[in-house]
């Protein structure tokens, strides 16, 4: 079952680098090692992300001017808002933002378990 919660109820959770808070707006299952999570960030800096090895994930901008990620050394094209990109969890990634912070949205899953359409 997926609950829809206000924004007021979405879990707070330390970034796994200790370099921000990602909102957790569903999961599942809900406790435990998830197979698919979908987030929301502030980024006011750039810096590394944190590795998720053993899952794909997939990232978009909401707000602000964009950033740039470095994944594996290959930097990418300017992702500008409601633009995404996917990308292997246990890569080597790090953010460059365009114009001040930035709220992003990501989605986080297991392949075969789960797929982005």
């Amino acid at each position: 079952m997926i609950r829809l919660l206000p924004a007021g109820l979405y879990t707070e959770m330390p970034w796994k680098n200790g370099q921000g808070v990602t909102r957790e707006v569903a999961r599942y299952p809900e406790a435990g090692e998830y197979d698919w999570r979908i987030s929301l960030a502030t980024i006011r800096q750039p810096g590394p992300f944190s590795a998720f090895p053993g899952y794909l994930r997939n990232i978009s901008v909401l707000e602000g001017g964009g950033m740039y990620l470095t994944i594996d050394g290959q930097r990418s094209a300017l992702i500008t808002p409601f633009q995404a990109l996917g990308f292997n969890g246990a890569s080597g990634v790090s953010c460059e933002i365009v114009g001040g912070p930035l709220l992003d949205f990501n989605v986080i899953y297991r392949k075969p378990l789960c797929g982005l359409r």
